[in-house]
C-alpha cells in the first residue's frame, strides 16, 4: 500500500522535508539563525506519538500503551509541543481494503501515532532531540549542541509547535478524499499567521 511505499522511502522523504523547512524558517547549513520558535508545523500523516521524549512527552512506553487511542484522556493531549490535531480515520482504516469495516474512516479526536511514520516526520521537522540516556534534550540549540551525545538528534526547527492530523490507519493506504478533507482543518490553526524568532540553530555535526 501507499504507506508501505512511504516507509520504504523514509530517509529520502525526511531529507526533502528538512530542505523545505530550512527554507521556511531560514535555517540552512550555513545559517545559525533560527530554531523555529513561533513557527507552526502541521503533519498530515499517521499521527504523532506525543508521548515520545523527542516530541515533548514523558518517554515512558507505558504511557503510550495505557492510552485509549480513541478518546482524549485528561492531561494527555494536546501538549505544549503537539498543540492540536485530530484523527480523521481511526486505527483500522485502510482505503485499499475490500472490507468496508476497514475502508470506511472512523474519525476520533486522538491523533496519536500507531505506525511511526508520522512521528518520524514530526521529529525530522521539529523534534527536541533525545540524549544517549533517553532523556529529552532541553537545549541550547547553538554551536555547542552537538558536543552532546544523542540517541536522536534535534529536528530542523526544534522549537516549532506541531499539529497532528491523522489520515492513515496503523497500516495500509489513505484515499485522496480523506487527505484533501484534512487540508482545511490543518490550515485553520495558521490563519492568524506564524513567525519565527531569531535563535541559534544547531551547528554542523563534527
Amino acid at each position: 500500500g501507499r504507506l508501505g511505499e512511504f516507509a520504504g522511502r523514509r530517509a529520502e522523504y525526511a531529507d526533502h522535508l528538512a530542505e523545505i523547512l530550512e527554507g521556511l524558517v531560514g535555517a540552512g547549513p550555513d545559517d545559525l539563525g533560527r530554531t523555529g520558535d513561533g513557527v507552526k508545523v502541521a503533519v498530515l500523516d499517521t499521527g504523532i506519538d506525543y508521548f515520545h521524549a523527542n516530541l515533548g512527552g514523558s518517554g515512558n512506553p507505558d504511557d503510550f500503551e495505557n492510552d485509549n487511542h480513541t478518546i482524549i484522556e485528561p492531561g494527555s493531549f494536546p501538549t505544549a509541543k503537539v498543540a492540536g490535531g485530530t484523527d480523521f480515520v481511526g486505527d483500522d482504516y485502510d482505503s485499499s481494503s475490500p472490507d468496508p469495516a476497514k475502508s470506511t474512516p472512523k474519525p476520533d479526536p486522538d491523533p496519536v501515532d500507531c505506525n511511526g511514520h508520522g512521528s518520524h516526520v514530526a521529529g525530522t521537522a521539529a523534534g527536541f532531540g533525545v540524549l544517549s540516556d533517553g532523556s529529552r534534550y532541553t537545549g541550547p540549540y547553538d554551536g555547542t549542541t552537538y558536543t552532546n551525545t544523542f540517541r536522536i538528534g534535534p529536528g530542523v526547527a526544534p522549537e516549532a509547535t506541531l499539529y497532528a492530523y491523522r489520515v492513515f490507519g496503523c497500516a495500509g493506504s489513505a484515499s485522496e478524499a480523506v487527505i484533501v478533507s484534512a487540508v482545511p482543518a490543518s490550515s485553520r490553526g495558521f490563519r492568524s499567521g506564524s513567525s519565527s524568532k531569531p535563535h541559534a540553530r544547531p551547528g554542523p555535526r563534527s
